[in-house]
C-alpha cells in the first residue's frame, strides 16, 4: 500500500500510528524488511505518522517534498508490556506518562511527551517482554527523572 506521511501538528506525529479507517493494531513492514507495530487511528488524511515514516524509511526526504512509500500492513494482536523503564524530564510524573502512552506500542529509544504547552523528550531504556509491546494499565512503569536543557524543548503551535 502506497502511503504518504500525514502530519497532524500534534503529539501523534511522534507516536507509531497509521492513519486509516478502523481501529486496532497493525504490523507495518517496509520494502527493506524493517517492521514495527503501530496503532490505527482516524486522522486528517490517510498515511503514516512522522515516527513510522522515519523509523521504516529513514533515508527518504520526508517533509522536504511530497513523498509516499510502499508499506505492507497486516492486522496483529499486540503483546502487552509487563515492565517499562524510562528516563523522563524532571517534573513529568507517572500519571502524565500513562495518560499519553497507554494503548500505544513502546520501543527503546526517544519518546516525546507533551507537558505544559510544549513537547519534551524522554527515553525508553527497557521494554519487557519485547519491542513494540503496548503500554497497559497493568504495566509496571519505572521512571527516572533527569534535568532538562532548554534546547531540548519544542514549543507547539497554537
Amino acid at each position: 500500500m502506497l502511503l504518504p506521511m500525514c502530519k497532524t501538528a500534534s503529539i501523534l506525529d511522534y507516536r507509531p500510528v497509521v492513519f486509516l479507517d478502523g481501529e486496532g493494531y497493525v504490523r507495518v513492514t517496509a520494502d527493506n524488511g524493517r517492521s514495527i507495530v503501530a496503532k490505527v487511528v482516524k486522522g486528517p488524511c490517510k498515511g503514516v505518522s512522522r515516527e513510522v515514516a522515519y523509523l521504516l524509511y529513514p533515508y527518504y526526504g520526508w517533509g522536504r517534498m511530497e513523498v509516499a512509500a510502499e508499506f505492507q500492513i497486516e492486522p496483529v494482536d499486540p503483546v502487552r508490556a509487563t515492565r517499562v523503564v524510562m528516563r523522563v524530564p524532571f517534573g513529568i510524573s507517572e500519571v502524565v506518562v500513562r495518560r499519553q502512552l497507554e494503548g500505544y506500542p513502546i520501543y527503546e529509544g526517544s519518546v516525546a511527551l507533551e507537558y505544559l504547552e510544549h513537547i519534551e523528550f524522554g527515553e525508553v531504556v527497557h521494554v519487557e517482554p519485547s519491542q513494540f509491546s503496548v503500554l497497559t494499565p497493568e504495566t509496571k512503569l519505572r521512571l527516572v527523572e533527569v534535568p532538562v536543557e532548554d534546547s531540548e524543548i519544542i514549543f507547539l503551535r497554537r
